[in-house]
């Protein structure tokens, strides 16, 4: 007796909720007077495309930066089936570059400081012997060893 009297009252919510979301649709807003978002970042931040002649496609990107189209790259937002491109090499410079000087640099603008280091390197050795390297390297380990078993000092 009691699923009797509880099923028209089950279907009855039921058709309210359907009703209501239904009459609610029709009340949706209306957005077509409203002008369509464009990002204002340069082509080359936007990372935008353009067409070549033999079809395929070149990506904007800022001077001296690769035009490969990124495309190739997997992804791992979701389960991506492209393998890793292969990693390639490249030969490091040899020699010395001389330093840039600091009031150069804390005045120069932008587009100065890029032509003033071209290849991002503000002066110094491209490549350091390996026992630098690894003295270094020494060097950082002991001083965060001793961070993790210490903590910070009161001084620091």
């Amino acid at each position: 007796m009691t699923f009797a009297r509880s099923t028209p009252i089950r279907w009855f919510g039921a058709l309210t909720l359907v009703a209501g979301c239904a009459a609610g649709a029709r009340d949706a807003p209306d957005y077509s007077g409203i002008p369509a978002w464009s990002s204002r970042a340069i082509p080359e931040a936007q990372g935008s495309f353009k067409a070549l002649g033999d079809g395929k496609r070149e990506a904007l990107r800022y001077k001296g930066w690769t035009t490969r189209d990124f495309g190739e790259f997997r992804t791992y937002a979701y389960a991506d089936p492209r393998p890793e491109p292969p990693v390639r090499r490249v030969a490091m410079p040899s020699g010395v570059k001389p330093p840039i000087p600091q009031n150069r640099i804390r005045q120069a603008p932008p587009d100065e400081l890029r032509r003033l280091t071209v290849d991002g390197v503000f002066g110094g050795s491209y490549q350091r012997p390996e026992e630098e390297i690894l003295e270094v390297w020494r060097t950082g380990v002991a001083e965060v060893r001793d961070l993790i078993q210490n903590g910070l000092s009161p001084s620091a």
